[in-house]
């Protein structure tokens, strides 16, 4: 608080100014009177050069030479609160980058190939919940040609992974029609990379995927003129040969 003893001593909380907010020591001194004793309230001071500090109070009503004392202590948990923000800012900010885009994340555990994490957008992609996709099969994520090849791939990349005779750092994508809620297919594109969480030490997938709807039926379309174009230049030179036959 940069008080010396001798500035405190003697002194109350009151002469010393040291609570920001009044309140915050009324409910202090509330729940010792009510309990007898209080533990680790948020509160926060201000120190003897005018800076606010978040700190955890915690007291307790004690008899010491016969007359009822306050014993309390304080933490000073200021860098806490600050990193704690820091932290909650950023999940905030991810929080929304995920729920408003359009690309679904997602997160797999590679050995029991179940999601562990799907971004809200799946919904508007494939009509399923993030807790639907979580908590079914892979079968509802992928058609069954897919499911049988995807897993067969997972289990090799994890064989490998595992033996040491690949790394995590290659990326792998894929194109690839999924089912909807609705029943409907819709075409993706899934760009995917296998990670070692170092909090469980299991192996995870971690991937994108993006509707490719219009490209496919742009590419289509392209292949579909391509052969028109294809069978007229045949009719057109077949015509020529008849014509350079007759001449």
């Amino acid at each position: 608080m940069g008080f010396s003893r001798e500035e405190v001593i003697g002194k109350s909380a009151n002469d010393l100014n040291i609570w920001e907010d009044i309140e915050e020591r009324n409910e202090f001194i509330k729940l010792i009177k009510e309990k007898g004793y209080c533990e680790n309230l948020e509160v926060n001071f201000i120190n003897k050069h005018g800076e606010k500090i978040t700190g955890l109070i915690s007291g307790r009503v004690i008899n010491f030479q016969g007359e009822p004392h306050i014993l309390s202590v304080s933490r000073d948990i200021t860098e806490r609160k600050i990193k704690e923000e820091i932290i909650r800012e950023s999940e905030e900010k991810y929080r929304l980058l995920t729920e408003n885009m359009k690309d679904v994340i997602w997160i797999m555990d590679a050995e029991t190939q179940k999601f562990t994490y799907v971004s809200p957008s799946v919904q508007k992609l494939r009509g399923y919940t993030p807790e639907e996709i979580i908590n079914a099969p892979l079968s509802i994520a992928l058609s069954s040609e897919w499911e049988m090849i995807f897993k067969t791939i997972i289990r090799n990349h994890v064989e490998k992974l595992k033996t040491g005779t690949e790394s995590y750092d290659k990326y792998f994508t894929n194109e690839l029609m999924q089912p909807c809620k609705d029943e409907s297919m819709v075409w993706t594109e899934v760009i995917s990379t296998f990670h070692n969480n170092d909090k469980t030490g299991r192996i995870e997938i971690q991937g994108v995927t993006r509707d490719i709807t219009d490209r496919k039926k742009a590419e289509m379309e392209i292949q579909k003129k391509n052969k028109e174009l294809q069978k007229l230049n045949f009719e057109k030179l077949h015509q020529i040969f008849r014509l350079i036959h007759f001449l």
